[in-house]
């Protein structure tokens, strides 16, 4: 889990005080499904800080790179991730609070961290045509072609496929 935390005493002074926050920040690798993603590269926070009363409104664009696998070819590549972050930080009182104000200060890692997993798709695609591996040699088809010849075939067909076999044989009963 990543912790950027920010300090918000300013802020916190008056209701409606606002403080812009950009930074270039370098993150640990995430965990998703047992598989472990890093950044390429420092990932952009772009956010802006307001006292809303009720606590901190954290809004604003975040964008990075992830090392990612492709689920067809298990290529690594790089996958593009942008999103808005908008979340509200409440002083550390209601317990059901998500993200919570604690001594002056706000932890952005967790939401960041939460955000990014998001982006994933399920099943990346380093492109779109991908074409995967060879079900039977296990080399990657977007780099060289295989001749295997794989007969898929539906067990619960055999009585059409002799049905068909007859008739081409021309012993159709």
């Amino acid at each position: 889990m990543n912790h950027l935390v920010v300090d918000v005493k300013n802020v916190m002074k008056e209701l409606g005080n606002k403080e812009e926050f950009h930074r270039a920040v370098d993150l640990s690798p995430l965990e998703k499904d047992s598989e472990r993603i890093s950044f390429d590269g420092p990932v952009d926070v772009d956010l802006s800080l307001e006292n809303t009363g009720f606590g901190v409104l954290v809004a604003g664009k975040v964008k990075g790179k992830l090392k990612i696998s492709c689920s067809r070819c298990l290529c690594d590549f790089l996958l593009s991730a942008e999103f808005e972050l908008s979340e509200v930080y409440a002083p550390d009182r209601p317990e059901e609070q998500k993200y919570r104000i604690v001594d002056n200060s706000i932890d952005l890692g967790p939401a960041l961290d939460e955000n990014f997993i998001l982006e994933i798709p399920i099943a990346p695609l380093c492109d779109a045509t991908c074409k995967g591996l060879c079900p039977v040699c296990g080399s990657n088809l977007n780099v060289s072609e295989c001749r295997h010849e794989v007969e898929r075939f539906d067990e619960r067909l055999s009585e059409l496929k002799e049905w068909f076999k007859k008739k081409e044989e021309g012993t159709n009963e």
